[in-house]
């Protein structure tokens, strides 16, 4: 007697804005000119371990969507170094043209439904994560970065921690990276004081 081999839950992952950037926008269903988001590739390659992984977007029932978006992900996984790119991007990787009986969807144009209803104007103010926008946190910058793009630091307040983003040029020259403490007022004056125009 042969075993039925136990069926993987379905992950279905959008397409543009979760694995290809999208910095340049829409340009037509079949042309897709932009990079990955960093860190797709080593994520699609251990989702596979786990789950059948569904590609579904608003390509997917358009000419030549589904077709652009398999000759990227193939680029893509060969240069990532992928053995048997071709089988992992045709055969593996699944490509539907209607939305999957999905365990789980990852999407950056969706909220998730806790059971209480949002309110209208929240979802008429939402933008996705690559359209977020933020302003440096240090006095003297006027660097509007994507959140992505920030450096996440933190503040001593005697009685407490207080998060901030600062651009990844203030942070360089700081010499910080995530998760370390902004340095005195004298310092950060001293380090940036003179590199920007705005600069009092």
């Amino acid at each position: 007697m042969t075993d039925t081999p136990q069926t993987k839950p379905i992950l279905c992952l959008d397409f543009d804005g979760v694995l290809h950037s999208y910095e340049s926008g829409w340009k037509g269903a079949d042309v897709i000119p932009d990079p990955p988001v960093p860190g797709a590739m080593a994520f699609l390659i251990e989702a596979v371990e786990h789950f059948e992984v569904h590609i579904y977007s608003s390509r997917s029932g358009q000419a030549g969507g589904i077709a652009a978006m398999q000759i990227w992900l193939l680029a893509v996984a060969h240069d990532a170094g992928v053995e048997h790119a071709s089988d992992f991007v045709y055969a593996t990787i699944k490509w539907p043209i209607e939305k999957p009986p999905a365990m789980v969807t990852l999407d950056d144009r969706a909220v998730t439904f806790n059971g209480t209803w949002p309110h209208v104007q929240a979802l008429l103010g939402f933008e996705p994560w690559n359209k977020k926008t933020r302003e440096c946190r240090i006095r003297w910058c006027r660097a509007a970065v994507y959140e992505h793009h920030l450096v996440t630091v933190h503040e001593n307040l005697g009685d407490g921690t207080w998060n901030l983003g600062i651009c990844p040029s203030c942070a360089d020259k700081l010499g910080l990276k995530d998760g370390d403490e902004l340095p005195g007022f004298e310092v950060v004056k001293a380090a940036i004081e003179g590199t920007n125009t705005d600069t009092p």
